[in-house]
């Protein structure tokens, strides 16, 4: 899917519980199924994919830290250095 977005998108996952997360593009909430946990990271590269722009994401996790990075289309969503 090709986008002609210029501005990156804002990606925030939010823990629903210690075992599923929520994702949110642009404030607007995906309405698909939860996320579970472990699959973060795949569902993050799955949807910059989709967008075909970078996003800078936050992920909010139940114990209340928060990883923050940016994603691109063309590369994994691993994190380059998360921050909290």
């Amino acid at each position: 899917m090709s986008s002609s977005r210029t501005t990156p998108a804002r990606i925030r996952i939010e823990a629903h519980d210690a075992d599923w997360m929520i994702a949110t593009i642009d404030g607007v909430r995906i309405v698909a199924a939860p996320v579970p946990t472990e699959q973060v990271d795949a569902a993050i590269g799955e949807i910059v994919s989709q967008l075909g722009v970078r996003a800078h994401v936050e992920i909010h996790h139940v114990d209340g830290t928060i990883d923050r990075r940016v994603a691109h289309p063309d590369q994994d969503a691993e994190p380059d250095e998360p921050r909290t």
